[in-house]
């Protein structure tokens, strides 16, 4: 399989096994957000790597894709997304006229969440969440062992949820999103309107570690808040663990230390039992990784192949083409 963590600049691409173990990686660069243009680059891409890696194009089986935004996973559209600039783009059928296989397409944070649910924290646990923080605050939900995308793909919009309507302007439109407290270009622009000199979020942190009041105050009301957004969470979902990945996690107890002391105190009584967060700072190949699980998932788990049967089929006459 080939796995995608579909950025603006770049893309992460891995080839795994059957059992999404990370057998290579390659990075492509990306000049232009046309969707056209990014399915010609994907596609050379694989090539690359399939060459790089003297693996045939026969034993190819699909091609998973995750980026950020809205994703109708079922129809293979991107509904929607900010970072790209992309509105109803049919991605999956536009990438399969380059590479010749099935193409999955999903939001990133929900193939993160299957990754976790298939092969890491979440494989004995049918009720959690997956909470990134880093460009932005994303979702991703599994209940009763399912993960959970909404009707057209929009679940797990956590970070356009309103904390303050009197807040600074997001750009969704909105007024006081949670990203706009918690998100790290948010941070970094709070640090800056309270006087410190940060252009990005390592140097953030940095002055953090020095001793800096201002970076230690930003990320301390940022996990605050998001951890009280956590607890609505928890209170709704009654889930037994939540994880919490992303590059944001590069703030480590700063930030984290006070999310986690703030989600304690505003869960609701007994939620509070038998229940466990992680913070797991997970890189690129696991997003990538989690990519290649959609075409893996869709191939071999046949209640998800009946919603999608005529790409299911060529799949799977791909997967016996290449048994023989």
């Amino acid at each position: 399989m080939v796995g995608v963590k579909l950025a603006e600049e770049q893309a992460t691409l891995v080839l795994t096994d059957l059992n999404a173990e990370v057998v290579a990686r390659h990075a492509v660069a990306l000049a232009t957000q046309e969707p056209e243009a990014v399915a010609a680059r994907l596609a050379g891409g694989i090539d690359e790597l399939l060459r790089s890696t003297h693996v045939d194009r026969s034993r190819l089986l699909g091609v998973g894709v995750g980026l950020a935004g809205i994703v109708d996973a079922a129809a293979g559209v991107c509904r929607l997304s900010p970072f790209n600039g992309w509105r109803d783009v049919p991605f999956a059928e536009m990438l399969e006229r380059h590479v010749d296989y099935p193409v999955y397409l999903d939001n990133d944070v929900n193939t993160l969440t299957l990754v976790e649910r298939l092969y890491g924290a979440g494989q004995q646990v049918d009720d959690f969440l997956v909470v990134t923080v880093g460009r932005g605050i994303g979702l991703g939900i599994v209940a009763n062992g399912q993960v959970y995308r909404g009707a057209r793909g929009g679940g797990g919009e956590f970070g356009h949820t309103v904390v303050d309507p009197e807040g600074p302007l997001c750009t969704c439109g909105n007024r006081g999103c949670l990203e706009t407290f918690a998100a790290e270009p948010w941070l970094v622009q709070h640090a800056r309107l309270n006087g410190l000199e940060v252009a990005t979020p390592d140097a953030l942190v940095a002055a953090a570690q020095a001793g800096n009041r201002v970076a230690l105050d930003v990320f301390r009301r940022g996990g605050q808040i998001l951890g009280r957004s956590m607890a609505s969470l928890v209170n709704l979902f009654n889930p037994t663990m939540v994880i919490v990945s992303g590059e944001g996690v590069r703030a480590g107890d700063f930030m984290f230390g006070p999310m986690a002391e703030a989600l304690r105190q505003h869960l609701f009584g007994p939620l509070a039992d038998d229940f466990e967060t992680r913070v797991e700072p997970l890189g690129d190949d696991a997003w990538a990784r989690g990519a290649a699980s959609l075409a893996l998932r869709q191939i071999f788990h046949a209640p998800e192949l009946e919603a999608q049967p005529a790409r299911a089929w060529r799949a799977l006459r791909s997967a016996q083409g290449a048994a023989s």
